[in-house]
């Protein structure tokens, strides 16, 4: 499945390929995602369960996400 590069979703938004590269740049920030590992790897792992497996980072606990 291919998923949409930055120019594409700015031309379904119609905003700007540099708005849509920004919000990428913010969720990764958020997210604390290395600027070298695809947003799109992160969510597959996510979403098989492994959400820190690749970039090192410690799992979340039920307890740390409640607070």
């Amino acid at each position: 499945m291919a998923f949409p590069t930055s120019k594409e979703i700015s031309q379904l938004t119609f905003r700007e390929v540099e708005s849509v590269e920004k919000s990428r740049n913010r969720l990764r920030k958020k997210i604390s995602l290395p600027s070298d590992m695809p947003i799109r790897g992160y969510l597959m792992q996510v979403v098989d369960g492994d959400s820190a497996a690749a970039d090192g980072r410690p799992a979340v606990s039920d307890a740390d996400a409640a607070s």
